[in-house]
């Protein structure tokens, strides 16, 4: 379902990427795809590598033929939201009434958003979102932004504890992996600007 590792998306600079990730409580982007019936724009919302797993764990056991069906049709419920991030599919049954063609044009869509707004840990370039996020973070109409979630940590004692769950106001489990390499490039910002000791 997640295709190819993939880099971040030439057509945004570093800067627009870098806002991209930093939406609350989690990227979206708008699909573009008509669902026949369906009343209202969809949209995508991140994921969490963990999400990508658990429904990978549940399909396991599956008949080969059916598993990759089963697998996009669950990862495309997961995603699918309305304009604020609200699911729009309460059961990945619901989309049991596509027929193959709508369901594979409904996963491409979708597959293409998610390569633009959720990158995840194995299936990213992650040393080219990293660069790009941090210069991103550098940008100078981000350096607010990346001041103020790049300084969300603790210390306890000697140790440095990350703490972007206080900027994007999430559980900390709830992080996608979009989420820590934008937070993990503001703090590389922030660091930066501290005097040497």
């Amino acid at each position: 379902m997640l295709g190819a590792i993939v880099g971040p998306p030439a057509d945004l600079t570093d800067a627009q990427l870098f806002r991209l990730l930093l939406q609350t409580p989690r990227a979206i982007a708008p699909l573009d795809f008509e669902l026949r019936g369906a009343r209202g724009a969809f949209f995508v919302r991140a994921i969490r590598r963990l999400d990508v797993n658990r429904i990978n764990d549940a399909c396991e056991a599956e008949r080969p033929a059916v598993r990759g069906w089963l697998v996009r049709r669950e990862l495309v419920a997961l995603t699918l939201c309305d304009r604020h991030g609200t699911p729009s599919v309460r059961d990945s049954r619901e989309l049991g009434a596509l027929d193959h063609d709508e369901l594979q044009g409904l996963t491409t869509a979708v597959q293409q958003q998610l390569q633009r707004i959720s990158p995840l840990y194995g299936h990213s370039l992650v040393d080219a979102w990293e660069r790009r996020l941090e210069d991103g973070a550098g940008a100078q109409e981000n350096r607010g932004a990346a001041d103020v979630l790049g300084s969300c940590c603790e210390m306890a004692g000697r140790l440095f504890v990350p703490r972007p769950d206080r900027y994007f106001d999430v559980p900390i489990r709830e992080l996608t992996d979009g989420q820590w390499m934008a937070y993990w490039a503001a703090n590389n910002h922030v660091t930066a600007q501290l005097p040497a000791r």
